[in-house]
């Protein structure tokens, strides 16, 4: 009888993850998408091409409703060229000596090439990007950073204590993304931490990754 009771119990705590996104309303079980490590990309020869990979987990389905998922590992792979005439380029990726090849396809969003390896990748490790006539090598900036992302999390959660009424982060109703952009026009980066409420409410706050006196509230 002990032992029905207890399964029945298990049963319920996990109809409940399924309904309410989160295991429990913490702030740090709601994270649905974030960056550990990022590589920028550089072709010597080609000083207009900008390429990035981003690395780090974020939910599987990805859908911004507030709710948290499962999440599963990626790297971003965001290449931005002169010439855009093709809805998707083949490229040859290599990381610490193991070639392979990777499609990328044109986004008309960020008017780049975009491809997930869906795996993370170590931020010790060696990677260039072969594409048509471009040989891009990428280089870990993020062990640079000044605000790394456990620090844009802390800064975050401050900011929504101080913008969002009756705050609270150990019963917080959706989820967090953070991620990294530069702003229109500047090559500096910054942290966009993103509080989406299951109501559909949604707080941005940009953060300088070289200066946490530097952020945005939108």
């Amino acid at each position: 009888m002990k032992k029905k009771i207890l399964m029945i119990l298990s049963s319920l705590a996990v109809v409940l993850f399924l309904f309410t996104g989160c295991s429990d309303l913490s702030i740090n079980n709601c994270i649905s998408e974030i960056t550990f490590t990022y590589f920028k990309g550089q072709d010597i020869s080609y000083s207009s091409v900008y390429a990035s990979i981003s690395v780090g987990e974020r939910e599987e389905p990805y859908k911004m409703d507030g709710k948290h998922r499962k999440n599963v590992d990626f790297a971003l792979i965001n290449l931005t060229l002169d010439d855009v005439n093709q809805n998707e380029v083949t490229a040859t990726i290599e990381i610490d000596g193991t070639a392979s090849e990777v499609v990328l396809e044109f986004n008309p969003r960020t008017s780049s090439y975009m491809a997930d390896l869906g795996y993370a990748i170590s931020g010790d490790s060696t990677i260039n990007l072969k594409v048509d006539n471009y040989s891009i090598d990428f280089f870990n900036i993020s062990k640079d950073f000044k605000v790394d992302y456990n620090k844009a999390l802390e800064i975050g959660e401050k900011l929504l204590s101080e913008n969002v009424t009756n705050f609270s982060s150990s019963n917080f109703d959706g989820e967090i993304y953070l991620k990294l952009f530069t702003m229109e026009g500047s090559d500096v980066l910054y942290w966009i931490f993103t509080a989406v409420y299951e109501n559909g409410v949604t707080y941005n706050f940009a953060i300088n990754v070289n200066d946490e006196n530097d952020v945005y509230v939108d």
